[in-house]
């Protein structure tokens, strides 16, 4: 018995130990926590946190989690769950446990004197009282240890059976602000806070190039010594003069062309001064409340297929200028049936040797080979606009201008095999609906 008396005793001046731990889930984004101020400083003791403990969980707590985790073999995810906890809160109890033994270390094993003698009955009572304590601790223990066994069973089973949860963000953006000074921005949120910039979009851009201007122009001004003017304004006010089209231009044909087609005199009809039409030459005339630089126009509104040509002195190389004035071609049949043609041919309108460029009803200027197109501008409906042809015999070749544009590449015309040279010029309207819509053709030259 007095053995035992003697075991106990040194069992009443073991400290009570009071151990820290963490009882609740910590992630990245907490601020001013209790919890997260004790795991900070758990990291900064173990050396994998630098400063001071904040209770803000923010991204160096969360790379010191990720590393604390990483060297208790636990998966690297930054999130202070069930299986951290128990991992955290046994190297408290053990720093706690640690603290306690240097304590006793410090002050000794021997009790300081008491203040009154104690009876053998109070001795044996506050003994048992001690070891009673001690099997509830021992208890709690290994009802503590079950459960921590049983939470790393079930998290090595969901690690061999799932994949970790990774959050992607979801990036919603608004549009884009005006543009001021070449610039413009954005704001680009993410719907699931992940709290990263994986795949942020762009939230500022150049809006210099983004702007792409909508040219509308004026109809060409009267001929005034040699030179005629039109307004040209960008609909989509971009302030900048990529593409402009042009705002003046020479109106004096001698000084640009010498290719023998001669213009049609004014207030003459068709199959007068040489224009000839190959069906009926009442649907061509001369218009005089259409007129362009002083000349009128030739109005074409056939609701068939119908020609005028006209011969002109024969030309190896040349080049050949027509203004051009579509009329309602929203009307005209779709495709092939739908068509402004002007021709430049060797013997009549269906010469072997031609070529052709074709004013198409849905707005393409396309040149024309005999069987393909090949789009190369566009146009505006009931709007004058200049077509430049230029030939030549060195290689068998054209290449075409609208609108005092950039000229197209040298392609080969139809018939370019036997070429000599190019002797008539005609016009084509082309549209088989039986609805309105028509074309001026002008100064000729």
């Amino acid at each position: 018995m007095k053995k035992l008396i003697l075991v106990s005793l040194s069992l009443l001046f073991i400290p009570l130990m009071v151990g820290a731990s963490i009882d609740t889930n910590l992630y990245y984004g907490l601020q001013n926590n209790s919890d997260v101020r004790e795991l900070q400083e758990l990291l900064i003791d173990k050396g994998f946190l630098t400063g001071t403990a904040t209770g803000n969980f923010y991204s160096l707590t969360l790379k010191a989690v990720k590393a604390y985790q990483a060297s208790e073999g636990i998966i690297q995810t930054g999130y202070v769950g069930t299986l951290t906890r128990t991992v955290i809160n046994n190297d408290l109890s053990a720093q706690t446990s640690g603290s306690n033994e240097l304590a006793v270390a410090e002050t000794g094993a021997t009790p300081p004197a008491p203040t009154q003698q104690a009876t053998t009955n109070d001795v044996i009572a506050t003994l048992q009282a001690q070891i009673a304590l001690l099997l509830q601790q021992v208890q709690a223990m290994q009802v503590q240890q079950t459960a921590t066994q049983q939470i790393v069973q079930n998290t090595q089973q969901i690690v061999q059976n799932t994949t970790p949860i990774v959050c992607t963000p979801n990036w919603q953006c608004g549009t884009w602000d005006a543009c001021t000074s070449s610039l413009q921005t954005r704001t680009c949120v993410d719907a699931n806070s992940c709290g990263v910039l994986t795949n942020k979009p762009s939230v500022a851009q150049s809006c210099a190039i983004a702007c792409t201007p909508n040219w509308q122009m004026g109809s060409w001004n009267t001929c005034t010594n040699s030179q005629q003017t039109r307004t040209v304004t960008d609909s989509n006010s971009c302030g900048i003069a990529t593409g402009q089209p042009t705002t003046i231009q020479s109106c004096d044909s001698s000084s640009v062309l010498n290719d023998g087609f001669d213009a049609y005199t004014n207030g003459s009809v068709v199959g007068q001064g040489g224009w000839g039409d190959r069906k009926n030459g009442s649907n061509f005339n001369v218009q005089s409340i259409a007129t362009f630089d002083g000349t009128k126009a030739l109005y074409i509104n056939a609701l068939d297929d119908s020609v005028v040509a006209k011969n002109g002195i024969p030309l190896s190389d040349g080049e050949q200028v027509v203004y051009i004035r579509t009329e309602n071609r929203d009307s005209w049949e779709e495709g092939h049936y739908g068509a402004a043609q002007i021709r430049v041919s060797k013997g009549s309108w269906d010469g072997v040797n031609f070529i052709g460029v074709v004013f198409r009803e849905n707005g393409n200027v396309a040149f024309y080979n005999g069987s393909e197109y090949t789009n190369f501008a566009t146009y505006n409906d009931n709007e004058w606009t200049p077509l430049e042809i230029e030939w030549r015999s060195s290689d068998k070749t054209a290449r075409y201008k609208v609108n005092n544009g950039t000229w197209t590449d040298w392609t080969s015309f139809g018939g370019s095999a036997t070429f000599t040279n190019f002797d008539n010029l005609g016009f084509d309207f082309d549209n088989r609906n039986g609805i309105g819509g028509g074309v001026y053709f002008d100064n000729i030259h």
